[in-house]
């Protein structure tokens, strides 16, 4: 209902906050100004600059594959080994390689 969702939203707002502060200090914020999270948890980021880096050995495992990042499921998988789980923008539709 209403209400629960709206706890929620009061719950998760100061991670968002962080997540969307720490992106910006590392440059990697989406650059529109007008972007607000509100009716979800997501934050979008735009980690294009990972574009190009060598695969893990981890994430070559799983990908079953080698080689240079092309993907963002590509970079979701490199940054899973490295600690932190993101879901591509691609799962909802997205151009995999933008």
């Amino acid at each position: 209902n209403e209400c629960d969702r709206m706890d929620l939203a009061t719950f998760y707002a100061p991670q968002v906050k962080l997540a969307l502060s720490r992106l910006q200090a590392m440059g990697a914020a989406m650059p529109d100004p007008l972007y607000q999270v509100e009716g979800t948890f997501y934050v979008l980021a735009n980690l294009s600059a990972l574009l190009g880096l060598e695969l893990s050995p981890e994430a070559a495992s799983v990908l079953g594959k080698s080689g240079r990042i092309g993907t963002d499921e590509e970079i979701a998988y490199y940054l899973l080994f490295k600690g932190l789980s993101i879901a591509p923008l691609s799962y909802f539709g997205a151009n995999p390689h933008a």
